[in-house]
């Protein structure tokens, strides 16, 4: 999963970059108005999509996660070190 992260981390920063560039932009006329309101939107939707990914990421491995600890109904997730002390692995429902 990291090296999933990692792009979209970078991603992210160019996204971010240019809705600060956006925002920069210089304003006054109806044209320069148009240019900045359609680059700041540009950029947002970048963003959001760059988020949106990461959630997606982040809901699959979690969904993987819970696949892959609910499969044994002996707590092999925590026999197995997962990082999981016996108190919690007690608790969960198989």
């Amino acid at each position: 999963m990291m090296y999933e992260l990692i792009p979209l981390i970078d991603e992210d920063t160019r996204a971010y970059n240019k809705v600060v560039a956006a925002n920069g932009l210089p304003k006054g006329t109806p044209e320069l108005d148009a240019a900045q309101r359609k680059a700041v939107a540009e950029a947002n939707r970048l963003s959001i999509e760059g988020l949106f990914t990461f959630l997606l990421l982040l809901f699959f491995s979690f969904h993987n996660f819970l696949i892959l600890h609910s499969s044994s109904s002996d707590h092999e997730g925590c026999k197995q070190g997962m990082g999981f002390n016996e108190e919690d692995c007690s608790s969960w429902k198989y």
